[in-house]
């Protein structure tokens, strides 16, 4: 069962460095998707019981938290089915939350790939 359990964070480790990787590598033009990622390392590291309260997590954490806090759907099943005027007014909501987030998430992400892409 422990072998279980560390296939499973060895993977999770994996897919958070890849998220944080495509983050770097990519723009923030597209907000849904960047949150999306942001979203998914959280999920990942509350699977691999990383603590959220220390660096680089917790501005995933707070991503997510505020994300969920104003009501913004992020996945496209769920946009589609949206009011496109509300939407869009959630969208400059989410695009404000990126900006506010978008040196802490580069940040976070080059501590990812410099403290835990050695372990894998």
């Amino acid at each position: 069962m422990k072998s279980l359990t560390n296939q499973i964070e060895k993977e999770n480790m994996t897919n958070i460095i890849r998220l944080a990787s495509e983050i770097l590598n990519g723009d923030f033009k597209n907000e849904v998707n960047l949150a999306n990622k942001c979203r998914e390392i959280n999920n990942l590291r509350s699977q691999s019981n990383l603590e959220w309260k220390n660096d680089p997590f917790i501005t995933f954490f707070r991503l997510d938290d505020d994300v969920d806090y104003e009501g913004i759907p992020l996945k496209e099943d769920v946009r589609k089915r949206w009011n496109q005027e509300a939407l869009k007014k959630l969208n400059l909501k989410l695009k404000k939350i990126i900006e506010f987030y978008k040196e802490d998430i580069l940040k976070s992400c080059k501590t990812i790939l410099d403290k835990y892409s050695k372990i894998k």
